[in-house]
């Protein structure tokens, strides 16, 4: 991060958007006329200050780490001359006109620290600071008033609405001089924040623009959310042209990364302008894990961007910026090859193609990865109806194999060799395979065991396979899993070629899972758990699902994290550094209320640890509580789950606890066993002799799932469909309920191609169908998509997928809507 500190302070932080909470002002205390204590001599008395203002400055003194060597008697005293203070958003925090120097420690929110640049009429972000923050303590440590390059160019302003104490520099240093303990803290303080200054101003120098507005959206999150396990926080209004400024870019830059956060579902813009982050975890790897190859510069900051874009899977998004940098600097290769596979990865593959090559890139680029663009396009769009055409298998090896004599790589060549052979030529595919090979083992043999390697070791294999050496491909790919770089989703690229090559190679399915296993993707459910109850049953389970992970190597696990089995499993998949992506039925908050804190303390400390730990939390944002809810959160589990599984080209796998006894009854934990194993998936089953807790009082304890189709436009309040359930009205259309996704997908797929369509599912109770049309963010949000093109929440996809005959989506991001009342991330039904 390259400005102030990462903020680590994590206690409870009031948060002024919550309900009843009100700004807190000197006046608000109530004023009496005499003090039981008098002040120290040389001290300064806080004018009207009274007992009660007295005790609630020494305690956000107190709070602060920066005074934890302070006597309770020095902080009464620095209190004694201190002041409240309450600055709403925008505001300046300054001492009276005319008074000494201060130092501040705040109660709540979030100040900046900025850099006034008069020539330039801006001022850049140096510090941003929140809850238990001590600010300007290093002005007790200086003989004389900074001059006017110091800190007379610096000014605080309040980022959200802040409560905090000052107190006078005079009576702070005079206690530093008495209280080594206090000095020595204050002194370590500033330590430690000096050497993480110099760390981050040194990675600003080579962070990309998005690394930057992360990291300070990231710290802004934290203060404001107050804690660290919610994964969502309110940040409030921010101007553009205000963060552009502090963090030394333009707001055009600004404006299209926040879109394309939003598109994402990074962040979220209400209507009425306030900024939620709605994936703190993300949002804290992007600040902290990427890393610049050089120094920062116009070319590489919009190629960063464009990347960015490509990661999220916003396609289009990235074609457009690809175009604009292609207009900027038409002689950078990169950004015409960026265009091409921006559009090629929209599924225009012909478009793509046709782009490349008016770009010449063929002709005129010396990089790698741009000159082997047409070769693949082209390999691509022979699979793209099937087993491809040997013509055009031929054109593509004999691209690769240009492209390979020219450059000499390892990734052409067994691309060209792999290309012949699916033409029909194996003679040729072997010789260039036998010289692939030779150069990747001469590169490994250079290779440290530590350094990354696993694109030469998994070429080594691949080549030595095309050449007639299965044996030494077996070898050869059993280092490949022993590289330092190998990962699930690099595994899962070289099965997906390994099976283009079964036919030509004449090996089957189970020769690529024994030279190359897959780890699978993990399902798991379990009962609630009695408070109070014995832990020899925690053991059991504990121990149980221990051995499970023995017998099957997992990537990825997906589930609720409920007191009890669900807890319990989650704690077991991170000790064993196993992925965990939890999905709750409920939102967080009400999750922990129902689900959690009835049952004792420790779950609840369990629970926000586990959740802090997880690479993803998810939630369904419009459900009401009830057994329907949970439901219909295990189903988008396990669709997630199964999704997963298919995108590593492994193993999906499913995990169910249960409480003895009702094993045969309709518990939602049973329930998910017989619903997973009816898909035909393998999964393992655990009784447990746990008591069962008191019923839990539902909102709707009579709900049921649908799967909804929503048709909008001009006459489609006429529309019918066929095998609905009910249907409902809506401004512009209807909304029909199906009892399953597969329902709603035939009626989609037999609708009016003028009306635009959206899949989604929710929860209605016979008492009050209505309910369903609130429960779905698509027939809520209305998102601005194309006629006769069938859309889906994400929701409807992962409950889809979770079903004996799963149809296909691709992801398509955040698109415009008409009402912003929520994040509506869609999918498109592929045909």
């Amino acid at each position: 991060m390259p400005f102030g500190r990462f903020h680590d302070f994590w206690g409870a932080a009031h948060n002024f958007r919550s309900p009843g909470r009100q700004l807190l002002a000197s006046k608000a205390f109530p004023m009496m006329t005499s003090d039981d204590h008098g002040p120290a001599p040389g001290a300064q008395m806080a004018p009207q200050q009274t007992e009660a203002e007295r005790g609630y400055i020494a305690r956000i003194l107190g709070n602060s780490a920066t005074f934890k060597g302070a006597a309770p008697a020095d902080l009464a005293e620095l209190a004694r001359a201190a002041r409240s203070l309450a600055v709403q958003r925008g505001g300046l925090i300054a001492p009276p006109k005319g008074k000494a120097p201060e130092i501040y420690v705040i109660e709540t929110g979030v100040v900046a620290k900025l850099a006034a640049e008069p020539a330039a009429a801006k001022s850049v972000l140096v510090g941003l600071f929140g809850p238990g923050d001590a600010i300007a303590v290093d002005v007790a440590f200086r003989d004389k008033p900074a001059d006017s390059t110091g800190d007379a160019a610096r000014e605080l302003r309040a980022l959200t609405n802040v409560t905090a104490a000052a107190a006078p520099v005079d009576d702070f240093r005079r206690i530093l001089r008495r209280n080594h303990d206090l000095a020595e803290t204050v002194i370590a303080t500033l330590a430690v924040r000096q050497s993480k200054l110099e760390a981050r101003f040194a990675l600003a120098l080579q962070s990309p623009l998005e690394m930057r507005l992360a990291a300070f959206f990231s710290q802004m999150a934290a203060m404001t959310a107050g804690n660290r396990w919610q994964p969502t926080a309110v940040i409030g209004k921010l101007s553009q042209s205000f963060v552009a400024d502090m963090l030394a870019v333009s707001r055009e830059h600004v404006n299209r990364t926040l879109a394309m956060w939003e598109k994402s579902g990074l962040i979220f813009q209400t209507k009425a302008g306030d900024i939620m982050v709605e994936n703190r975890k993300r949002l804290m790897q992007i600040a902290g894990v990427r890393r610049a190859a050089k120094l920062a510069a116009p070319e590489t900051d919009a190629l960063w961007e464009i990347d960015a874009h490509l990661d999220y899977g916003l396609n289009h998004v990235a074609y457009d910026l690809a175009l604009e940098a292609v207009r900027r600097s038409p002689r950078d290769d990169r950004f015409k090859h960026r265009a091409a596979l921006a559009l090629a990865r929209t599924g225009a593959l012909e478009e793509a193609l046709a782009l490349s090559d008016s770009f010449k890139l063929a002709k005129n680029a010396a990089d790698e990865d741009i000159l082997c663009l047409g070769p693949r396009l082209r390999r691509d769009l022979a699979f793209r109806g099937g087993e491809p055409g040997r013509a055009q298998m031929k054109r593509a090896a004999e691209d690769f194999a240009k492209v390979y004599a020219k450059t000499g790589g390892y990734y052409p060549g067994v691309s060209a060799a792999a290309a012949y052979a699916m033409a029909g030529e194996p003679a040729r595919a072997r010789e260039i395979a036998a010289g692939v090979a030779a150069g990747c083992a001469k590169l490994i043999e250079a290779i440290d065991e530590d350094e990354p390697s696993y694109y030469p070791r998994a070429t080594l294999a691949e080549a030595l396979l095309i050449a007639g050496d299965s044996s030494g491909a077996e070898r050869a790919f059993a280092a490949t899993r022993a590289a330092a770089d190998f990962t699930p989703g690099k595994a899962a690229t070289t099965r997906k070629q390994l099976r283009r090559l079964a036919g030509p190679l004449k090996f089957d399915a189970a020769w690529i899972d024994s030279a190359l296993p897959q780890r699978g993707a993990l399902y798991f459910s379990g009962p609630l758990v009695a408070a109070g109850a014995a832990a020899e049953g925690e053991k059991a389970l504990s121990r149980a699902f221990d051995a499970f992970l023995k017998r099957y190597d997992i990537a990825s696990a997906f589930g609720a994290l409920a007191a009890g089995a669900d807890i319990v499993i989650a704690e077991r998949l991170l000790d064993a550094e196993v992925a965990l992506n939890i999905q709750l039925p409920l939102a967080p908050e009400a999750f922990l209320a129902r689900s959690v804190e009835p049952f004792g303390e420790d779950w609840r400390r369990r629970f926000i640890a586990c959740i802090e730990r997880a690479q993803t939390v998810e939630w369904n944002r419009r459900a009401k509580i009830g057994p329907a809810a949970y439901r219909l959160g295990a189903r988008v589990s396990m669709g997630k789950a199964i999704a997963q599984a298919r995108m590593l080209d492994g193993p999906a796998l499913g995990f169910f606890a249960m409480r003895r006894g009702e094993m045969g009854e309709a518990s939602v934990s049973s329930e998910n066993e017989r619903f997973w194993r009816g898909l035909g998936l393998r999964g393992e089953s655990l009784s447990l002799d746990w008591p069962k807790p008191p019923a839990a009082r539902d909102d709707d304890p009579n709900g049921r799932i649908y799967a909804a189709l929503t048709i909008t436009g001009e006459g489609a309040e006429g529309a019918q469909a066929e095998g609905a359930a009910f249907a409902l009205e809506t401004a512009n259309g209807r909304i029909f309920a199906f009892d399953d996704a597969a329902g709603a997908i035939a009626a989609a797929r037999r609708a009016g191609k003028s009306w635009r369509l959206w899949l989604d599912a929710g929860l209605a109770s016979g008492k009050n169908r209505k309910a369903l049309a609130d429960s779905l963010v698509t027939a809520l949000c209305r998102p601005e998509t194309a006629p006769g093109v069938i859309h889906a929440s994400e929701i409807f996809a992962d409950f889809a997928t979770a079903s004996a005959d799963p149809p296909d989506f691709v992801y398509i991001g955040h698109p415009a809507v008409e009402e912003k009342l929520a994040p509506c991330p869609l999918y498109l039904l592929q045909s």
